[in-house]
């Protein structure tokens, strides 16, 4: 086979039922090359397969062994950018006194795998993504916990009172609060016309900064509306199946809007499978007068 066709017997591997020919196959690898993503993605993605069934029937065309999930049962080695760490696709893991390599290859990968030999595919584990994304979570649970408490400081290092403040400083606030809350204590006890008001003060002031909070300022500024042809256009398109006695009605609840009519295009969108089944569906738009006129049916 050349290149171009075991990309399409690979994507009709994984397409199955939902894929029956091959220029079928064709398209959806031009659709997935224009819109800059993976085919593998696009499978899982586009037809609402989910990753696991994806790279399980991948890896069945490819002949490698698939598994749902990684073991990840040992800490990995210190990890120096854990940015990265989204970005990898595969890790090394020992199974049972062997050591294997789990990855999650992409649809050229895949591709190239197969052709592998034997006693590569046998040290190899295809798995989804996200399980290498879960396994490697949970084997650097702790660095990861470790740089979450850490990231703040990293970003803004005098932000941090830990940091930031000398030894002395730190003391000196801790003794003054200290001092504060024997000060209350003993208000009740011993010099009661001083502390009294003190600690008065000190227990009313969230109070009164509260109620200042509360009393209502002058009035913003109230914004200019703009004018009709200010506005920016809208085109509503709304999708039917089936549904054609409810265009009037939805018809009617477009119109309603209070919106420029000049501002504003209303389509219904009618699939072709759908188009010998819909009648005399009529697709309204709004116009300069704000009544109804046909604009046909939008093929979607």
């Amino acid at each position: 086979m050349s290149q171009p066709d075991e990309a399409v017997a690979l994507l009709r591997a994984i397409l199955a039922d939902q894929c029956g020919t091959e220029l079928a196959a064709r398209h959806y690898l031009i659709d997935a090359q224009r819109l800059g993503v993976d085919p593998l993605d696009y499978c899982a993605h586009r037809f609402g397969l989910g990753n696991e069934p994806v790279w399980r029937r991948a890896a069945h065309w490819a002949g490698l062994c698939f598994a749902a999930e990684t073991p990840c049962r040992l800490p990995l080695p210190e990890i120096a950018r854990l940015e990265h760490l989204a970005d990898v696709r595969s890790f090394r893991q020992h199974v049972l006194g062997e050591e294997l390599l789990f990855i999650a290859p992409n649809f050229q990968q895949l591709l190239n795998l197969r052709s592998a030999g034997e006693a590569v595919k046998a040290r190899l584990r295809c798995v989804p993504p996200n399980a290498i994304e879960a396994g490697l979570a949970r084997a650097a649970s702790g660095q990861l916990i470790d740089a979450a408490r850490q990231r703040i400081t990293q970003l803004w290092p005098e932000a941090s009172a830990a940091q930031d403040l000398t030894l002395g400083v730190r003391i000196g606030f801790v003794a003054t609060f200290a001092l504060l809350i024997v000060i209350a204590m003993v208000a009740g006890l011993v010099a009661r016309p001083l502390l009294v008001p003190a600690v008065a003060s000190l227990l009313m002031a969230p109070g009164l900064l509260r109620l200042l909070a509360a009393l209502r300022g002058s009035p913003p500024p109230s914004a200019e509306l703009l004018g009709d042809v200010e506005l920016p256009i809208y085109t509503v398109l709304i999708p039917l199946r089936d549904e054609a006695p409810m265009v009037p009605m939805l018809a009617r609840a477009m119109r309603a809007l209070d919106y420029p009519a000049l501002g504003s295009k209303l389509n219904f969108a009618c699939g072709r499978n759908r188009l010998e089944n819909s009648g005399c569906l009529w697709c309204p738009s709004i116009s300069d007068e704000g009544a109804f006129r046909s604009a046909g049916i939008r093929h979607v």
